[in-house]
């Protein structure tokens, strides 16, 4: 084992722990970090470009590499307990690189520090360079042991459209040489577009009309493409049909955009029959008929009555079977298949929940192999992996240094195509009191990842969020502008929608933590709450039939409140006293997630229909619809701040699209408009939390939501 040693430094290279030897203390940093402090020790005094970094300690991955580096020297510099702006050992170099300012002393084998704490340090020059040679030799180690991490040098990366704004769900002809797509221009709708893969002339506008048209697929003789005309506001959609000789349309059937929020479609090869959702626990499939119109008839093909989501049909090759994702409606994605012959469903794999958070797309690449794009349950990146049908085997794929959403293969050239999109999402606040109608949200200071679902506390002035900045989903806080890491639960851990207590002490939120001892793996959600001054985590239901989504504190922080999943995905309210041995109670309302009212009295909740209920507490028949119209997936993005209510629409104002975000008067039933901001800023799920102190509301939002086509070239 090898030591480094610098100042009164001591790192071990192996353990990666950097011990302090003048106060006998220690930190341990993750591999990634240890490796990029032991490439800064080797160029001591030489200006490293961050680039030099990803190439090093990445591979090269700027995706996942360049959020990497700069978590690494974050923890680097909490480590060394010094400041960015004041730096003794580690200086940033504006748009250049960094700088490593103190030589390492020596690479020796292993001692306790409290036996070198007073050993006279060398500073010989021979010393020093034996110190880098060994530490280059450490660094090379290191690299051997870290996973193999895909890189760009594998593919070459051709960037196929790239217009500003939302582009999605490439389609290439049977030829290879055309594609269809969806592109959103910033706040506008989304349209069907016809690009020739083979000049730089502007892709061709085919729809235009009041509604999102989503997913276009090729018929096997690209005479017609089929397509997803999705309602605005709504999951509700309609399978249409479009004629590219005449450019003639047909409403086909009725459709879904499921609950996970992706559009399904695929025509089979032998071009019988479009696979299609036509609600959430239905895949149908429909024979468009091209020449007999009136033959054309709509079969159930897979129905599930369970809490799960089928989506991403895919046929095989030979048009006799129909490969579909099967996940809950947070995760425990597995690839399931159905025979059209008999309607007989089989699982495929048994164990891709434990790899991926949740699946983003699939396509039959060849016959019996699906590749799939999926997030990684480790380090929360998005992955690509191939599976053999026959065997249920999948493997990761080799890819680009990007995220890839909505694959779809050609076999004429050989070549993946994907969406590749650019969502940074981050927290920020808009100001209530605002003179004018707000436009643009301000930035808070983000972590280096992803920053989501925010619950502010008055009693402490504190807001809590969600974030995976350290490779797994944890509690963070905003506490007088610093940003703070409270839990650390560890691998496969899910935290999802925190709620603050009013005294500030306690968080409830829903999601996994995994038990120390326990070698099982269990993606069971439960209802926690963690104790912020003991820095411990309690459990407050094991039930196994029943999945806590939303959760909140009642008046007087006696119970927690949450909205709950039967095994039928039905919601229900429960009641949870937080106490040792308290009692859980189904209050048999139908709503996900609820807020208490300003006096006590009443409870403020909302279900999955995009409404929120004013309900009594004395008597749950006694309801009032307060609002109604909102987003499905927005059942959290709402909040009470004392006698008014906040909540967000998005809305059709002549024709643009927007996240508008109201004020209602509970008292006199007024409403304000606050802010007008661009459709699909603000997430969906639960985003708002309002700052009373300071009249502020907390949302979690897109900073960039852009999308554009690219393709690879497969072996």
């Amino acid at each position: 084992m090898i030591h480094i040693y610098f100042a009164d430094k001591q790192l071990d290279t192996e353990k990666g722990i950097l011990y302090d030897l003048s106060e006998n203390s220690e930190t341990k940093l993750p591999r990634k970090t240890t490796l990029v402090l032991c490439h800064l020790l080797q160029n001591s005094g030489k200006t490293i470009p961050k680039k030099e970094l990803i190439d090093t300690v990445w591979n090269g991955n700027e995706y996942v590499g360049d959020q990497g580096v700069s978590n690494a020297l974050w923890r680097i510099r909490k480590a060394l307990g010094e400041e960015s702006t004041k730096p003794v050992f580690l200086e940033t170099i504006p748009k250049v690189g960094y700088k490593w300012l103190v030589p390492p002393v020596s690479s020796e084998p292993e001692n306790p520090p409290s036996q070198i704490a007073g050993r006279k340090r060398l500073y010989a020059s021979g010393v020093v360079m034996t110190g880098l040679f060994l530490l280059a030799i450490v660094v090379w180690k290191l690299i051997q042991h870290t996973d193999n991490i895909p890189t760009h040098s594998d593919f070459k990366v051709h960037s196929v459209s790239s217009n500003y704004g939302i582009e999605r769900y490439p389609a290439v002809s049977p030829n290879g040489n055309q594609l269809l797509f969806s592109w959103r221009k910033e706040t506008g709708k989304a349209n069907i577009f016809l690009k020739d893969l083979n000049s730089e002339q502007t892709p061709i506008q085919l729809t235009d009309d009041l509604y999102q048209d989503l997913k276009p697929v090729w018929s096997p003789d690209a005479s017609h493409f089929a397509y997803l005309r999705q309602s605005i506001s709504s999951s509700e959609c309609q399978l249409m049909l479009y004629n590219l000789q005449n450019r003639e349309q047909t409403e086909l059937a009725s459709c879904t955009i499921t609950e996970i929020g992706e559009a399904s479609l695929s025509w089979s090869p032998d071009g019988k029959f479009i696979a299609y959702n036509s609600n959430d626990n239905t895949i149908s499939i429909i024979n468009p008929n091209l020449n007999e119109p009136n033959s054309r008839k709509s079969i159930p093909l897979v129905v599930n009555t369970g809490i799960f989501t089928d989506v991403f049909p895919t046929w095989s090759i030979d048009s006799q079977t129909v490969f579909f994702i099967r996940q809950n409606a947070i995760d425990n994605p597995e690839v399931f298949q159905v025979y059209l012959e008999n309607k007989e469903v089989h699982q495929v794999t048994q164990s891709l929940a434990k790899k991926l958070v949740r699946v983003d797309s699939l396509t039959m690449a060849s016959d019996g192999v699906i590749l799939l794009s999926g997030l990684d349950r480790i380090d929360h990146n998005v992955l690509l992996y191939q599976l053999i049908v026959e065997s249920g085997n999948f493997k990761p794929v080799k890819q680009p240094n990007t995220k890839l959403k909505d694959l779809t293969f050609d076999p004429t050239y050989n070549r993946l195509y994907y969406a590749k999109p650019y969502h940074t999402s981050h927290l920020g606040d808009i100001d209530l009191n605002a003179p004018s109608v707000v436009t643009k949200v301000s930035p808070y200071q983000p972590t280096f990842s992803v920053d989501v679902q925010p619950s502010y506390c008055k009693e402490t002035d504190t807001i809590i969020f969600v974030s995976n900045s350290s490779g797994n989903q944890e509690l963070w806080q905003i506490k007088n502008n610093q940003l703070e890491q409270l839990t650390y639960f560890g691998e496969n851990s899910v935290v999802f929608s925190p709620a603050c207590s009013k005294s500030g002490r306690y968080i409830a939120f829903s999601g996994y933590v995994p038990k120390p001892d326990s070698t099982k793996f269990n993606r069971q959600f439960h209802l926690y709450v963690y104790d912020i001054k003991l820095n411990t985590t309690i459990e407050l239901t094991k039930d196994e039939n029943f999945e806590p989504v939303s959760p909140s504190w009642n008046f007087d922080d006696s119970e927690v409140i949450s909205g709950q999943l039967d095994i039928q995905g039905s919601a229900s309210l429960w009641s949870n006293e937080f106490r040792q041995d308290g009692e859980n109670k189904n209050l048999n309302l139908p709503f996900l997630n609820t807020k208490s009212g300003p006096n006590g009295t009443f409870l403020f909740t909302a279900n999955a229909n995009g409404e929120i209920w004013k309900v009594a507490l004395n008597d749950f028949s006694k309801r009032q619809l307060v609002v109604e119209d909102m987003d499905e997936a927005d059942w959290g993005n709402w909040d009470i701040d004392g006698s008014s209510l906040i909540y967000l629409k998005r809305t059709d104002n002549t024709n643009v699209m927007y996240d508008q975000i109201f004020q209602l008067n509970l008292n006199d039933g007024k409403t304000k408009l606050i802010a007008q901001l661009p459709f699909g800023t603000i997430r969906n799920q639960n985003s708002f939390a309002v700052n009373s102190e300071r009249q502020r509301l907390v949302v979690a939002y897109f900073s960039k939501r852009v999308s554009s086509i690219e393709y690879i070239e497969l072996e």
